[in-house]
């Protein structure tokens, strides 16, 4: 869902800009608290990361 297999066994630091996006969609989801907040949430990422937010935006309405 949020595409960061290739991914799995590397630092955080080696993440690109949209990868650490994408990291931090994951710890909110997985989190699973109230009601989420995201600032400028899509906002100098790639395609990619903007289709997996709002599928996790599905995700979570459902």
């Amino acid at each position: 869902m949020f595409n960061l297999q290739h991914c799995a066994k590397l630092a955080l630091k080696k993440y690109s800009g949209s990868e650490i996006h994408r990291a931090y969609y994951v710890k909110h989801y997985m989190m699973g608290a109230g009601p989420l907040l995201f600032h400028e949430p899509v906002h100098g990422v790639d395609v990619g990361t903007i289709n997996v937010f709002i599928n996790m935006l599905q995700k979570l309405i459902d």
